[in-house]
C-alpha cells in the first residue's frame, strides 16, 4: 500500500517536480547541463530500454527514456519568474506532497506512528528540492569524469565495471543518507548504509527482473500513442518504491538488533 501511495504520488507530481528542479539548477548550471544530466540519469536507470510499440494509433517504437526526456525539456522551457503566486504554490504544495508521503512512509517503518514536526517536514523537503538536483549533477560529473579516466586506460571491460561500481556506490551513498534523515526516529549510520546496502542491491535486481520478463512482455501499446508507456512507468516505479522500503525494513531491524544487543551486553 505505501508503494502504491508512493507510485501515485510521484505520478502527480513528476512534472511540478522537474519543473521546479529546472528552475532551481538553472541558477548553477545552464539548461543544456540539466537536460544533460536528466538524460544521463535515464540512461543509468536502464529507461530507454522500456519500450513498446506504438500500435495502430502511432506506428512506431515509443520508449520510457524518451518520454521522459520529453517532460524534462517542457520543464526546463517553463520560466518559474513568469509564474504567478499560485501556480507557483501548486507546484510547491505538489512537490511538498510527494516529498511528505516519502517521509510518512518511512517513518511508520522506522517509528510507527510517530511523524516529524510540520516545520520539520517542509525543512526537510526544501532541502532535498535543493540538494537533489545538485547532488545529481555533480556526482553524475563526478563519474562521467572517472568513466573517462577509466576510459583512457584503454581497457573497455574495466571502463564498464568501473563506471557500475562507481554508479552503485552513489546510489548507496544517496539511499543511506536518505534513511538516516528523512525518517522520524533516526537510525544509526551503520543500519542506515546495511539496509541501504540491500535496498540498492533490490532496485538493480529489480530493474533487471523487469526489463527481463515483465516489461518484455509487453509488445504493443493497448492504449496507443505515449500514454501507453504511463502504466509501464506505475510499474516501474511501484517496483523502485518496494525495494527502497523493504531496505528500509532491514535497516529499522538491523538498528533494533544493535541496540538489543547492546542492552544485553550491559545486562551481562
Amino acid at each position: 500500500m505505501m508503494a502504491a501511495a508512493l507510485s501515485y504520488r510521484v505520478l502527480f507530481s513528476m512534472l511540478p517536480l522537474l519543473v521546479l528542479a529546472a528552475g532551481i539548477a538553472r541558477l548553477s548550471v545552464s539548461r543544456e547541463t540539466f537536460l544533460e544530466t536528466v538524460r544521463d540519469l535515464i540512461h543509468r536507470f536502464g529507461l530507454q530500454r522500456v519500450e513498446i510499440a506504438g500500435g495502430n494509433h502511432a506506428g512506431e517504437q515509443l520508449d520510457l527514456g524518451n518520454w521522459l526526456e520529453s517532460l524534462a525539456t517542457q520543464a526546463a522551457d517553463v520560466d518559474i519568474t513568469g509564474v504567478t503566486w499560485i501556480g507557483l504554490l501548486v507546484l510547491l504544495w505538489a512537490a511538498y506532497r510527494l516529498f511528505d508521503e516519502i517521509e510518512g512512509s518511512l517513518s511508520v517503518i522506522g517509528a510507527g506512528t510517530k511523524r516529524r514536526k510540520a516545520w520539520v517536514r517542509v525543512v526537510v523537503s526544501i532541502l532535498l528540492l535543493v540538494v537533489g538536483p545538485a547532488f545529481a549533477i555533480w556526482g553524475l560529473a563526478v563519474l562521467n569524469d572517472l568513466t573517462t579516466q577509466l576510459e583512457a586506460t584503454g581497457v573497455s571491460s574495466l571502463a564498464k565495471i568501473g563506471q557500475w561500481i562507481l554508479s552503485f556506490v552513489v546510489v548507496w551513498g544517496f539511499v543511506t543518507l536518505c534513511y538516516r534523515f528523512i525518517p522520524a526516529g533516526r537510525l544509526g549510520w551503520r543500519s542506515s548504509g546495511a539496509g541501504a546496502l540491500v535496498g540498492a542491491v533490490s532496485l538493480l535486481v529489480g530493474e533487471w527482473v523487469l526489463e527481463k520478463f515483465v516489461i518484455g512482455a509487453v509488445r504493443t501499446s493497448p492504449i496507443g500513442g505515449s500514454l501507453g508507456l504511463v502504466p509501464l512507468l506505475m510499474l516501474w516505479v511501484y517496483v523502485m518504491w518496494i525495494c527502497l522500503l523493504y531496505g528500509m525494513e532491514v535497516a529499522v531491524i538491523m538498528h533494533k538488533a544493535r541496540r538489543r544487543w547492546s542492552q544485553l551486553r550491559s545486562i551481562a
